[in-house]
């Protein structure tokens, strides 16, 4: 359950949040384009973190 929901929000970042690393420094990052990536890194790590429990478990 809690994997499909990781991938259904994984999804529904790819299709709605914008591309904020077209550079190279992410330093120079707007704090709202900061937030952006660190909830798509949090959901991609969780989606993973999920998988390989399953993985495991299996």
């Amino acid at each position: 359950m809690k994997l499909q929901l990781l991938k259904v929000l994984g999804n529904i970042n790819k299709a709605v949040l914008p591309k904020v690393w077209n550079t190279a420094d992410l330093s120079n990052l707007s704090t709202s384009e900061k937030a952006i990536l660190g909830w798509k890194r949090w959901v991609t790590l969780k989606y993973l973190e999920e998988k390989e429990k399953k993985e495991k478990a299996s």
